[in-house]
């Protein structure tokens, strides 16, 4: 072979790689224009969430399971507006929010229970709840549980001296439950001293071991 053709031949063999060299560089740019254009490639990752941003959105989809466990309880849906309730409570809901729904739909639900084991629970944490206090001593007086109730009742007077409601159910409960005058005696007495003109008035005055007379 001459020294002319040999030229020849590498010459074209140049030619030829550095039109295949063009080809690929062309292929992989349309490829990665068209990646762009469909969404699938991007020139930096998302950067991911901050906790503030976490905690917003996890803030958010408490509230939102609350206000759906709060409708569907007023449409009287008991049974999933509590499933929402405590769907709510555990993302993070404030227990002083979902509580009082959801004891009171268990209650619609004829969940005592469940109603009762809530109300302990949150009892722990919040001892001075009273409202919550005295709707869980009449569930524990309604299923017959006495002293637990008087119980209950005994920590709601102590802690609210002035709870009027709850001296009469101590002094209903011991007169007619627990068979103890003297401590009903005392109750309605108290309850009297701080209504005496309410509406058990009459009642608490005669359940007294010793009328009280009414001086206008």
């Amino acid at each position: 072979m001459s020294i002319e053709t040999t030229r020849q031949t590498d010459v074209r063999r140049a030619a030829h790689e550095a039109s295949s060299a063009r080809a690929r560089r062309t292929s992989v740019g349309c490829l990665g224009l068209l990646l762009t254009a469909l969404g699938c490639a991007s020139a930096t990752p998302p950067e991911p969430a901050s906790p503030a941003t976490l905690q917003h959105e996890r803030a958010e989809m408490a509230r939102s399971l609350l206000e759906t466990g709060r409708a569907l309880a007023a449409q009287g849906d008991a049974l999933r507006a509590e499933q929402y309730l405590r769907a709510a409570l555990a993302g993070g809901a404030p227990a002083d929010d979902v509580m009082p729904a959801l004891v009171s739909v268990c209650i619609a639900s004829q969940r005592y229970r469940a109603a009762i084991s809530d109300a302990r629970d949150y009892l722990q944490l919040h001892p001075n709840a009273t409202r919550l206090r005295f709707v869980l001593a009449s569930l524990l007086a309604g299923l017959g549980d006495f002293p637990a109730a008087v119980d209950e009742l005994t920590q709601l007077v102590t802690q609210q001296p002035n709870h009027v409601l709850g001296h009469y159910a101590l002094g209903v409960l011991y007169r007619d439950r627990l068979r103890h005058a003297e401590r009903a005696d005392h109750e309605f007495r108290a309850y009297l001293q701080l209504a005496p003109s309410g509406s058990h008035a009459e009642e608490a005055r005669a359940s007294l071991l010793q009328h009280v007379q009414v001086v206008d």
